[in-house]
């Protein structure tokens, strides 16, 4: 990836920054706000929950649940060796893995999953004065209907 000269517009060094991995991110930390590395960490957490979308069918509840289930029984298993590591010892973890990583270990619930999925059903949050809360959506990807 080519850093665009200072000369250049605002938009080209945004689009280069938001190129990078959040761990990059993170090592630059002093060119940063909190917000915005916890805003691209929820971001690149939605993108692999996409793909471990990819190729399930069903409705977003179904959809859901297998990510959950799979999680789940990684979380209870592997994960305990795997956490540690660089990289997961069998590769059929891998996107398991970047999941829990980014989550701190703890597997998202069916309805978290299903509110980054894009379900429509899924009642806004609301704060403790009774106010809906804006949307929590991060990704700019959404499921297919």
């Amino acid at each position: 990836m080519m850093i665009p000269p200072p000369s250049a517009d605002m938009a080209a060094w945004h689009e280069a920054i938001e190129a990078l991995p959040v761990a990059t991110r993170a090592a630059l930390a002093h060119l940063f706000t909190p917000s915005l590395l916890n805003h691209a960490a929820k971001a690149e957490r939605d993108e692999r929950i996409f793909r471990l979308a990819e190729g399930l069918t069903g409705d977003f509840v179904g959809i859901a649940e297998t990510i959950h289930q799979r999680l789940s029984r990684y979380a209870d298993g592997s994960w305990r060796y795997d956490q540690d590591r660089a990289e997961p010892a069998h590769r059929r973890n891998l996107a398991l893995y970047h999941v829990l990583k980014s989550c701190g270990g703890k597997v998202l619930s069916v309805r978290t999953l299903r509110r980054i999925l894009g379900d429509p059903t899924v009642a806004k949050q609301t704060g403790g004065n009774g106010h809906a809360l804006a949307s929590r959506s991060y990704g700019k990807r959404r499921m297919p209907e």
